[in-house]
């Protein structure tokens, strides 16, 4: 009978741990293809992500998207191992549904669907500074 207890218990504590909720991938992430970093953090049970400094070209100024939501109300699904939530692009006046998979400390990829088209964003750690207005130093 012990052993059986151990063996049970054993199999529900493996069980718990898988089912909850991974970390939340805190802290500056940079999309270099996109030009910008966001700022995760925690809120309503999963995370948010505001633009946290943007690089400089042609007509874009990085004051105008800093501070923006980007990423909002992610929450985890067990079932298919991705937080669920929406993004809003910077440049454009949308709301897009949006899921993110991540290991929480290298790699973060977006993934925004509207209808039939979908566009993926990677994201990496960003270890660089951020300058006055919110412009991408080098």
């Amino acid at each position: 009978m012990h052993r059986l207890f151990v063996i049970f218990a054993i199999v529900t504590g493996t069980a718990v741990a898988q089912s909850s909720t991974p970390s939340i991938p805190k802290g500056l992430w940079q999309a270099k293809d996109e030009g910008f970093v966001v700022r995760v953090e925690a809120c309503d049970g999963g995370f948010c992500g505001v633009i946290a400094g943007a690089t400089a070209s042609g007509k874009k100024n990085p004051q105008d998207t800093c501070g923006k939501p980007i990423f909002v109300n992610f929450t985890w699904n067990q079932s298919s191992g991705k937080w669920f939530g929406q993004t809003h692009p910077p440049d454009k006046d949308m709301t897009l549904n949006s899921q993110i998979e991540t290991d929480g400390n290298t790699y973060l990829k977006m993934h925004a669907h509207m209808g039939i088209i979908s566009k993926t964003i990677a994201f990496t750690p960003y270890t660089g500074k951020i300058g006055l207005g919110c412009q991408l130093e080098p």
